[in-house]
């Protein structure tokens, strides 16, 4: 957006700064497989009863449901809604939308055959186009201050001690990239939101601590910024009006990011091998915490072997902390279908799963 280009050159600066201090590759590593872009593939048979079933319940009437607990997705301030944030935090339709988004966008390559059998009492469709829309529309367009390019609402920033200010809009960045994979005619709107969202992540980085979800769930981070290096810069590097430091200053300010919020994040090596402070349990977690918390390892620790390997770590390095990460959770909370328990704190290998 305009107006975004002087306060990106400032945290370029920073960023550089960074980058000259590490010795790793200033190019993320090739990915190992590249996925598929929605669209490209049509659901048949038993996958599409599936995502119909799922369309046509809960997921698919969230919007307009009234079961306590919905107004967070259907009367969210993502979209102009007036719910109170539940737990500090506006998560709730970002997470939403990064499920329905896709069901909706498989649904639609299926054919028109396929969107007709959509209940039309739940309106999935016209929802989800008018919340990605809303979201769009209302990025923050301001010319300077920290929230200078955010998406959505910016809360509890700069400053915070529970990481959702960090974290929470990145579901959001997701559901807007797959959209636009689904409707390309979006795709300048959002590929130009999402970047000057990660230019406004990076340059509260700078001062801004990284605590709890945001320090956990660091290497989502990572795959945004680099989703946005791998298709969007190759896609519009010569569109200032998306970015505004050029193909080469984007994929610098975003690799400089991602390293610099590894660094203030978790140490997942540490925890899973015992050399740091907080370490993986071996048993039920009594309480409650974040490092413990079983989604957090699922979106932190599974993913931190990969975004480490494509961020510079060797080969070897990175399939040994995967094999670290997979044989503890075997070993101590693992279950017999494959699954770890976690209630939301792992509970042991001895535990139902929850």
């Amino acid at each position: 957006p305009p107006g975004q280009g002087a306060g990106a050159e400032i945290m370029l600066a920073v960023i550089n700064q960074v980058l000259s201090l590490s010795a790793e590759p200033p190019l993320p590593v090739p990915p190992a497989w590249t996925p598929l872009p929605l669209g490209l593939l049509a659901p048949r048979g038993w996958a599409l009863e599936q995502l119909l079933l799922q369309a046509n319940s809960l997921s698919g009437y969230m919007p307009l449901s009234t079961f306590p607990g919905a107004d967070t997705v259907n009367q969210s301030v993502w979209v102009g809604g007036t719910a109170a944030p539940k737990g500090g935090t506006d998560q709730w339709l970002p997470y939403w939308a990064n499920g329905n988004v896709p069901l909706l966008m498989l649904l639609r390559a299926a054919g028109p055959a396929a969107v007709a059998r959509l209940d039309p009492a739940a309106q999935l469709g016209p929802v989800v186009d008018r919340m990605m829309q809303y979201v769009l529309g209302h990025v923050n367009r301001s010319k300077s201050g920290p929230g200078a390019g955010w998406i959505g609402p910016f809360l509890n920033e700069p400053g915070d001690t529970n990481g959702h200010g960090l974290w929470d809009p990145l579901n959001m960045c997701r559901a807007l990239l797959m959209y636009s994979e689904g409707e390309p005619s979006s795709r300048p709107a959002v590929a130009a939101a999402v970047v000057a969202h990660l230019t406004a992540e990076a340059r509260l980085l700078e001062s801004d601590p990284v605590y709890k979800w945001a320090a956990t769930r660091w290497p989502t981070f990572v795959q945004v910024c680099l989703y946005v290096v791998d298709h969007v810069v190759p896609q519009f590097a010569g569109a200032r009006a998306v970015l505004p430091l050029g193909a080469a200053g984007t994929t610098k300010l975003l690799m400089g990011a991602s390293r610099l919020f590894r660094a203030k994040g978790m140490d997942w090596r540490g925890y899973y091998n015992g050399s740091s402070a907080v370490r993986f349990p071996t048993g039920p977690v009594a309480g409650w915490n974040t490092h413990d918390h079983g989604v957090n390892n699922a979106e932190g620790a599974l993913a931190w072997p990969a975004m480490d390997r494509r961020l510079g770590a060797a080969q070897g390095e990175a399939d040994a902390a995967m094999t670290l990460v997979l044989s503890r959770l075997d070993e101590y909370q693992g279950q017999p279908n494959a699954l770890f328990c976690a209630d939301e704190a792992e509970r042991g290998a001895e535990s139902g799963v929850s």
